[in-house]
């Protein structure tokens, strides 16, 4: 949490299996510099990032991604979205997404 008890930081990670070493097809909307936004409950954008890479991949095809959002207004709840309007907002409570964050996967 910042300084300012009013503003919280908020962090997260999100990984993506693809089907193939060759890339991730259905999901080419989620990469290295992808915009993610937080909303608060009321569908108002409060903090924009972008996904940062956090591992080059593995044998599994696994694409692991970290963000954070610094000197966030607090909010009863905050919805995370990143990549095309067919991903959706993922919900979290205040406390959830402050001491916990975010962890998205997409794929299987």
């Amino acid at each position: 949490m910042s300084a300012d008890s009013d503003h919280v930081t908020i962090s997260g990670a999100m990984d993506v299996t693809c089907t193939s070493g060759y890339g991730c097809g259905g999901y080419s909307d989620v990469s290295d510099g992808t915009q993610s936004t937080l909303v608060d409950e009321s569908g108002k954008t409060v903090a924009v990032t972008n996904l940062h890479q956090a591992s080059p991949g593995s044998t599994t095809f696994t694409r692991s991604y970290v963000f954070t959002f610094v000197d966030v207004p607090k909010a009863q709840r905050y919805g995370f979205h990143a990549g095309n309007l067919n991903r959706g907002v993922i919900w979290a409570s205040l406390n959830d997404a402050r001491n916990n964050g975010f962890h998205l996967s997409l794929g299987s």
